[in-house]
């Protein structure tokens, strides 16, 4: 039985005070969490293994937005789960 976690918050700024090219800001959020467990079984022929893992993300892309005016442009949540069993 065990946990995956992580959590990213990037922020991005790109100046240019030419104007060669447009100036951008951007920032990203992004959150996962994956708990999972595992059960063995020995039989007298073989070994019977089930586990099982839930993931959730949760993505967020912030881009050219002030700190407190800021813009969601792209963002994602998701979860799954599934069930393995061995031979």
């Amino acid at each position: 039985m065990g946990a995956e976690y992580t959590y990213t918050n990037r922020n991005d700024a790109y100046s240019n005070p030419e104007n060669y090219i447009p100036s951008s800001s951007a920032q990203l959020k992004e959150s996962n969490i994956a708990p999972f467990m595992e059960y063995k079984h020995l039989l007298s022929i073989c070994q019977l293994t089930a586990g099982l893992r839930w993931e959730a993300v949760r993505f967020n892309y912030y881009e050219n937005g002030s700190t407190l005016l800021i813009k969601v442009v792209r963002s994602a949540t998701y979860s799954q789960a599934s069930l393995q069993l061995h031979r």
